[in-house]
């Protein structure tokens, strides 16, 4: 475990470690997994909502007016990021993300205190953030915290529409500050040239 928490802490290569541990590369990859391996199995005790039901309003939606009673159902949201990683040069191109640099794909779910109630890694970067969602509610030894009848995730666009999973609308900006921000620079260019600009 000490060995793990170094590596993770330090940021070390194998061959840092390898010195200060006085064992073999092998050797450290190995114990490394064996504790990668234990930690992932724990991660479903440990990542998991306080309410299973999710019969309690979050106090962050339930006491701001902006929110309430509008979101009074959402019980968190869901999103993906990547995250780069080194791997062999046969097994790259599956994980090559859409910056062209290999990455793995991880789902991530959290409430509205900011912690993580579930998160799935290991996904090749070229996997789409639909598809490991799907597999995600899909696959029930995943233990994937699943909205009741009424309640719902919020997401991105990236996920498909499923009941209780809010998504936004398709073709719809939702930036209208950005949008009129847009139009005045847009008013004041016109102003100043002989050609109408469009942007």
């Amino acid at each position: 475990m000490g060995l793990f928490v170094y590596i993770l802490s330090k940021g070390a290569s194998n061959r840092d470690v390898q010195e200060r541990f006085q064992h073999s590369g092998e050797t450290l990859s190995r114990i490394f997994k064996e504790v990668l391996d234990a930690i992932d199995g724990l991660s479903s005790k440990i990542l998991k909502p306080r309410d299973h039901e999710f019969k309690e309003i979050p106090s962050q939606i339930a006491y701001d007016t902006r929110y309430m009673p509008h979101f009074k159902d959402c019980i968190g949201a869901i999103d993906g990021t990547h995250i780069d990683v080194i791997i062999s040069e046969e097994d790259q191109l599956r994980y090559r993300g859409r910056k062209g640099t290999p990455t793995l794909n991880v789902l991530a779910a959290c409430d509205f205190d900011l912690l993580f109630t579930f998160v799935l890694t290991g996904w090749e970067g070229s996997a789409h953030d639909s598809r490991i969602f799907l597999d995600c509610i899909s696959n029930p030894s995943l233990n994937f915290p699943k909205p009741p009848p009424g309640k719902y995730y919020l997401a991105d666009k990236g996920y498909p529409e499923r009941n209780g999973y809010l998504t936004p609308y398709h073709k719809i900006r939702y930036h209208p500050i950005h949008q009129s921000f847009v139009l005045q620079i847009q008013e004041v260019l016109e102003k100043f040239s002989i050609v109408p600009i469009h942007l």
